[in-house]
């Protein structure tokens, strides 16, 4: 069984405090870079701050991956989807009124690029469908089947992520912008590639740019191996702040040294409580945290869900041959200041998955 280790790249962010009214973005290949004026833009807006450039890299050997290290318009500028449609319809159906219990259905219709002359520069997530878009920028050599994993899972993020996230109009962005490059690392077995958040709104913290980049020959085999998709979402999930950003937002409590690190945002230790029932039970600090991975690098460690208790689900340091969203992880979500379809009076609803958007 394919067994996976994901990394969240980036190190604690450094707070830049010299930043002016126009603000500056960050990555790691040009750490500071000026934007032109933004005369409307608001306060949260203006700001924003360095992530440093520790990115980790996700490293393979035979089939594993090991990690080395740890409300405003779109903007006038946003890229259009050439003959690329994926219609959307989620509604909440209830599985079991006594117990109050619902779940989630999609409807999708997904007529996307299918061969190399509908390979795509850009993509916008969310038209029409959402008030969260994901902008993402193609680098690169890529295949219809590698730009379709990103696609589907932008707008699996924009369906269970309905609502717009303030800020970013001084960057041009609405509501995150994520490079994506395909390029050739060192071929295949080696190093698979690296993710994360850029920058960030200053206040709410939420990510405003991110890179995903990959080794062409890796990815085509873990493509082949239909693990690529989840590979790509996970990534993403961090971009939008997952693991990234919990320090900044004081969502964590103990150590990875001491082995006693848990996640503390109200929401997902809601859900934790009730989609894990049995796991919490056995767990006498249920009602005050999430159990956090201790093991793995720095990228690992500190910044997934605790892979021992929650195996299969996505946001594990460790993908499996089948993974699954949990309504824990978009809780999470929530947690972080995003509007979400997650609902605490109906904590333990399924929340649709990645695959419902492929027909």
């Amino acid at each position: 069984m394919a067994h996976a280790t994901i990394a969240s790249p980036y190190a604690p962010p450094i707070e830049d405090t010299g930043l002016s009214e126009q603000g500056q973005m960050f990555g790691p290949a040009a750490m500071s870079q000026s934007l032109p004026e933004a005369p409307d833009a608001r306060l949260d807006d203006a700001d924003s701050f360095v992530f440093a450039p520790m990115l980790a890299e996700m490293a393979q050997t035979g089939t594993d991956t090991q990690t080395t290290g740890p409300d405003e318009a779109a903007p006038e500028a946003a890229p259009i989807n050439p003959a690329s449609t994926l219609v959307l319809t989620a509604s909440a159906a209830v599985i079991d009124p006594g117990a109050g219990i619902t779940a989630w259905g999609v409807t999708a219709e997904w007529s996307g690029p299918a061969t190399t002359a509908g390979l795509l520069d850009s993509y916008l997530s969310g038209q029409g469908t959402s008030g969260f878009n994901i902008e993402i920028v193609f680098e690169g050599s890529w295949t219809a089947s590698l730009q379709e994993a990103f696609i589907v899972a932008a707008e699996y993020l924009s369906l269970i992520i309905p609502g717009d996230v303030r800020g970013g109009g001084a960057l041009g962005v609405d509501d995150i912008r994520i490079t994506a490059s395909l390029e050739d690392i060192d071929g295949p077995g080696g190093v698979l590639g690296q993710a994360g958040p850029t920058g960030a709104r200053f206040f709410s913290k939420l990510p405003t740019t991110g890179i995903m980049e990959f080794d062409i020959a890796d990815s085509e085999d873990f493509d082949a191996d239909g693990l690529f998709d989840d590979i790509v979402l996970h990534e993403m999930i961090h971009c939008l702040g997952f693991g990234t950003v919990w320090d900044l937002l004081d969502l964590t409590d103990g150590t990875v040294r001491a082995g006693d690190i848990v996640y503390t945002g109200a929401n997902a230790i809601l859900a934790y409580n009730t989609v894990f029932a049995d796991i919490a039970a056995g767990d006498p600090g249920s009602a005050d945290g999430i159990p956090v991975e201790t093991q793995g690098g720095s990228g690992t460690a500190g910044s997934h869900w605790d892979d021992a208790l929650f195996d299969s689900e996505l946001m594990t340091g460790f993908i499996d041959t089948a993974n699954t969203v949990s309504a824990m992880t978009v809780a999470a979500l929530e947690d972080l200041g995003y509007d979400t379809i997650w609902d605490p009076d109906d904590p333990a609803a399924t929340p649709p998955q990645p695959d419902e958007l492929l027909i």
